[in-house]
């Protein structure tokens, strides 16, 4: 068992998957008798762990880049002198032989200037790859002036470097390129000893073709809670959602099309830029607005299907699986995730990433019966492509052990 588990994350407040995976390390391995402190690159004002008392909170006060100055935000985005500071403060100050650091977001406020002051620590450092931040430039292996199309170039190559692939401009495409190169500079992917912790086997080939090595990669499925316990009777309901960010990556656009063109309710759970002119530009919608897990549990008891109409590949739809888990089927598009769900039978996937292709699907749940042997598939075998708090707990602490080990350090076994 570590000494000591230093969790590290841009936001300390849930808006996505990634960042509450974050929140629930900090939480599992206080919960499991071990100190814990969160470094946040907030304020961590909104931050749910400040009332738990076996867990110190640090906060660096920044902000992510898209609410700064544009000057500003393109220089620290590069290089966070701040969060270098207070990371190697913390590592000079409080770091133990057996201390295990765990970080996850670090592209909106920590910087790639974060990996320069972890490199003393390297050997005991896990990366949870949440996305595909340390590989690829733009984040997502997706070409956005080609409506979001998988990206099949090696990143940082003359090819890649030479595509517009960015949502805003070509200028911004290189500001990216640049951050990469920082990003490799300070972390020495190559050569490390950190551990890179992938949430889905199919990542694998990606992160090698960005220059992770393989024999570094380890795969860490996310745990899931199901959004209700029983299963939910979606055969007998009418209603169709969408569960996330409000944003276009994320393509509730596309869902609310789609409900419209098959003329099914819709109902949207979640907040963002989106939401005032898609409140506009579909007034037959029901928003429900930003809602907590529970709450989201309650509303689904009338739910018929969840809608994932990301634009970019998704590695592990946490909603989706949250869903399958309670019984309710799920559309997406043909990432490998929903494919691993369609191949199960509780999700239909599809092709091309346009509101037509899910007013299709939407169609094809039209039959009761057909519903409902999706949902007792869904809710029946669901378990199988996630882990459990407490299995996502010990499979980390395996990998924390592994760090600690190859650090020359003796661990217990319990």
């Amino acid at each position: 068992m570590p000494d000591k588990v230093v969790v590290m994350t841009d936001t300390s407040w849930p808006l996505g998957g990634a960042e509450a995976m974050a929140l629930l390390s900090a939480r599992v391995m206080a919960d499991a008798g071990i100190p814990v402190v969160f470094i946040a690159g907030d304020d961590a004002s909104k931050c749910p762990l400040i009332d738990n008392k076996n867990i110190e909170i640090i906060a660096l006060g920044g902000a992510p880049l898209l609410d700064r100055a544009w000057a500003e935000a393109g220089l620290d985005g590069l290089h966070n002198a701040r969060a270098k500071k207070l990371i190697e403060t913390f590592i000079a100050e409080r770091d133990t032989p057996g201390t295990v650091y765990h970080l996850h977001n670090w592209s909106q406020i920590f910087s790639p200037s974060i990996f320069q002051a972890l490199a003393p620590v390297s050997s005991r450092l896990f990366i949870s790859a949440h996305d595909f931040a340390i590989a690829c430039p733009n984040l997502s292996y997706s070409n956005y002036q080609n409506n979001g199309a998988i990206c099949t170039l090696k990143p940082l190559s003359m090819a890649c470097i030479g595509t517009h692939c960015d949502r805003r401009a070509y200028s911004h495409k290189l500001w990216r390129v640049t951050r990469s190169l920082a990003l490799r500079l300070n972390a020495g992917f190559a050569r490390t000893k950190a551990l890179i912790g992938i949430i889905h086997p199919f990542m694998f080939e990606w992160y090698e073709r960005g220059g992770i090595p393989k024999d570094r990669i380890r795969v860490v499925r996310n745990p899931v809670n199901p959004f209700r316990e029983a299963r939910v009777e979606a055969e007998n309901n009418r209603d169709f959602f969408f569960i996330g960010r409000l944003v276009s990556e994320k393509g509730p656009d596309l869902a609310a099309e789609a409900a419209r063109m098959a003329g099914v309710p819709i109902r949207i759970i979640g907040d963002g830029d989106l939401r005032e002119t898609m409140q506009a530009q579909y007034p037959e919608a029901k928003f429900e607005g930003w809602r907590n897990h529970a709450q989201i549990g309650e509303l689904l008891k009338d739910a018929r299907c969840v809608i994932v109409p990301s634009r970019l590949p998704e590695t592990f739809t946490l909603v989706a699986h949250e869903a399958l888990r309670s019984g309710i089927p799920v559309i997406a598009f043909n990432d490998v995730d929903g494919v691993e769900m369609a191949e199960l039978g509780g999700a239909i996937v599809v092709p091309p990433r346009e509101a037509s292709s899910l007013a299709w699907a939407i169609q094809q749940m039209k039959d009761d019966a057909a519903v409902r042997t999706m949902s007792d598939i869904a809710y029946r075998e669901g378990h199988r492509f996630s882990n459990t708090n407490d299995s996502w707990r010990d499979t980390l602490l395996g990998y924390y052990s592994e760090l600690l080990i190859q650090s020359g350090i003796e661990v217990a076994v319990v």
